[in-house]
């Protein structure tokens, strides 16, 4: 399945129909952004060959139709920690484009920026992102995720998450950060979950 066939399925697939309740501090460009156009796509949350600290990542789609200011986002975990979002500078998203976000820039590649303050927990974990007060996208996983030196991606236009044991870059970890996701290896039980008490898996 091609790139363009995928992003337009992930518009499909992903977005929901809540608007979001905007207030708190936030970025301009992010006003109009609907729970589900900011998705989470792809984490690395137990490299190997690197530190956690180095080699921790995750990975940012715009689903929606307008760029999304990523600078200044505030990112959390399961923990009281609250980070932000680094870019060096306003960073729009593209519809259609990905960006990926590490703990530092010594994990192997490249990020288009740094977040701080958090950690990815092996044994399962929280990534939410907000604007302000406001959650723009969430993604939970479990224990079952987190497979040593691979990431846990999603398929977007399957709807479905795998462990990436094939694509590898840096020290020999595997993963596509920044690029779009090819389906390969076992597929996980990770989810998106909505900003509720209910949890809403992704199409099977």
């Amino acid at each position: 399945m091609n790139t363009r066939r995928k992003q337009l399925q992930a518009a499909q697939l992903l977005p929901v129909a809540l608007l979001a309740l905007l207030t708190g501090t936030q970025n301009a460009n992010a006003l109009s952004v609907t729970l589900g156009n900011l998705v989470i796509t792809d984490f690395m949350s137990n490299p190997e060959g690197v530190s956690d600290t180095q080699g921790e990542w995750f990975e940012l789609y715009n689903a929606g139709s307008s760029a999304i200011e990523l600078n200044g986002l505030t990112v959390r975990d399961t923990s009281t920690a609250i980070g932000t979002l680094d870019f060096g500078g306003s960073f729009l998203l593209a519809p259609g484009e990905y960006a990926s976000l590490g703990r530092s820039a010594a994990g192997g590649f490249t990020p288009d920026g740094i977040y701080n303050s958090i950690s990815l927990n092996n044994g399962g974990d929280e990534i939410n992102i907000l604007n302000g007060t406001t959650t723009l996208a969430r993604l939970i996983y479990g224990s079952g995720e987190g497979t040593a030196g691979a990431s846990t991606a999603i398929d977007i236009g399957a709807g479905q998450w795998f462990s990436d044991t094939e694509n590898f870059y840096g020290l020999g970890n595997t993963g596509t950060p920044g690029l779009a996701n090819v389906l390969g290896g076992a597929v996980g039980t990770a989810f998106i979950a909505l900003p509720s008490p209910d949890v809403v898996p992704l199409p099977a």
